[in-house]
């Protein structure tokens, strides 16, 4: 069994949590949901942390903000502290822009990497939709190079006492045309032991990502 679950793009009915507290709750699981804006007049999006452990607090950190040109959004992460028997340990649920140069993106992450400095002895895992396409953009819409920026946002997280799997056989975007690494899971004082992508499900373009961590 999935002991945590870090999800984006979550949509929930009538902009509360109640439903996917319910959700969560029938398959054993304590849930956190913060919507980080409106879907229609009825519904709201935004990120879950679903986990089997105990959810001792939660904390909500703003992202920059760029102007894309269209389709600009509040970005945001979702922290949650979590009881474990083997102590405390801080999951980081992330979903950055699509449309953004490495350095923007950077920036946005930097939120993440300082927050997790400001706490130095806590176990930490960030995971998300870190939308590492490998483009450089023009105005962020116009792709007029390749960059990779999954291997610098990688690096990026190593110089900031991260480790991961960094497999850049792992493809997360599903369209087979497009073998795009947009999503990782990054983890501080702790080791994975184990890591790949759940192919079978097939809820949305990207392919989830899992670990196994000690």
């Amino acid at each position: 069994l999935v002991d945590v679950l870090l999800l984006q793009e979550v949509e929930v009915e009538n902009k509360t949590a109640e439903y996917i507290k319910h959700l969560a709750g029938e398959y054993g699981y304590y849930v956190a949901y913060e919507p980080s804006r409106t879907a229609g007049t009825y519904r709201s999006h935004g990120l879950a942390i679903l986990s089997r452990f105990p959810i001792r607090s939660t904390q909500v950190l703003e992202l920059p903000q760029f102007n894309l040109g269209f389709h600009t959004r509040r970005r945001i992460a979702l922290v949650a502290e979590l009881q474990t028997p083997q102590g405390v340990f801080r999951a980081c649920d992330v979903h950055l822009d699509s449309r953004l140069n490495i350095t923007e993106r950077l920036y946005q992450l930097a939120v993440l990497s300082n927050y997790a400095k400001n706490h130095p002895t806590q176990d930490v895992i960030i995971g998300g939709d870190f939308n590492t396409i490998p483009l450089a953009l023009w105005k962020n819409i116009i792709p007029f190079k390749y960059v990779n920026q999954y291997k610098i946002l990688a690096e990026y997280m190593i110089e900031q006492g991260f480790t991961s799997f960094f497999d850049k056989t792992i493809y997360s975007f599903r369209p087979r045309t497009l073998r795009w690494s947009l999503d990782g899971i990054y983890v501080r004082n702790l080791v994975i032991q184990d890591y790949g992508v759940e192919r079978v499900l097939s809820m949305s373009d990207h392919i989830p990502l899992w670990v196994d961590i000690v």
